[in-house]
């Protein structure tokens, strides 16, 4: 939701997602907006100044991208552009940078994903997790002191918490992140409330809940400490090239659906 109440979300109309942006207030569609080139909308997020939208866009050819989108001037920009799926995007409270989950990482595990962080004016991509563990869901503190998200590093999903996220004065320097739950049904989806409690779903006892957790800093304790250096995305996994020695011949792929995907 934007700061003026307008909420933004995706859902399916046709053959593709469709962004749709509702006023709350006047409980009235405002907008519903398609690209053409993609068939899927996921997770927007507006920025805290909102006049901007984050989401995580597929494309025809399957790739899940970062991209951002201005309503008032209709401007579509496409942050990342290559086969890793980047999801769950958000904003940092000055706007300047962009968190989300990503399989960009330095094992080449399908079940892996981790927090990346990118400096929107230049690119440049640091991970915030580093790890065999699936994080998801990032989400920044109204100050960007703090950067929440669910990671399944202990065994099961919980919540987990980063301080000071946007701190790269250096690139050698190093990130303090604390396990803030011990559940052992999945949990995940957590948000801000204000600036001292946190929101989040839980799936136990065969029901899915959403619980509070009050007074967050209680749970920041150095046992539950875990340091790491930031790094820059640069050892991340890569495509098994095909040697040329071994290609006999190449055939155009022609698409016959509105999304075909091509797979070994």
């Amino acid at each position: 939701i934007s700061p003026n109440g307008i909420l933004t979300f995706s859902a399916k109309s046709g053959e593709r997602d469709v962004l749709y942006l509702y006023d709350i207030k006047s409980m009235k569609q405002i907008d519903a907006i398609s690209f053409k080139h993609l068939s899927g909308i996921l997770s927007p997020n507006w920025s805290a100044d909102g006049n901007t939208i984050t989401f995580s866009g597929l494309g025809m050819n399957g790739y899940l991208d970062i991209y951002t989108y201005q309503p008032d001037s209709t401007k579509l920009i496409r942050l990342t552009n290559d086969f890793y799926a980047d999801t769950d995007p958000v904003f940092s409270p000055d706007g300047k940078y962009v968190a989300f989950s990503s399989d960009r990482t330095s094992g080449n595990n399908e079940d892996t994903a981790n927090i990346v962080l990118m400096e929107i004016q230049n690119g440049k991509m640091y991970h915030l997790t580093i790890g065999n563990q699936k994080d998801k869901s990032p989400e920044f503190s109204s100050d960007g002191k703090y950067l929440i998200y669910s990671s399944d590093l202990s065994g099961t999903s919980n919540i987990y918490l980063i301080k000071d996220p946007l701190d790269l004065s250096v690139s050698s320097s190093t990130l303090k992140s604390y396990q803030l739950t011990n559940f052992v049904g999945s949990t995940f989806d957590p948000c801000w409330v204000d600036s001292s409690r946190i929101l989040y779903s839980t799936y136990e006892n065969n029901s899915f809940q959403i619980r509070s957790l009050e007074n967050f800093m209680d749970c920041v304790k150095q046992e539950n400490e875990i340091i790491q250096p930031l790094q820059f995305t640069n050892n991340d996994w890569k495509y098994q090239n095909i040697e040329e020695k071994n290609i006999k011949n190449r055939t155009p792929y022609i698409t016959k659906y509105t999304l075909d995907f091509a797979q070994s």
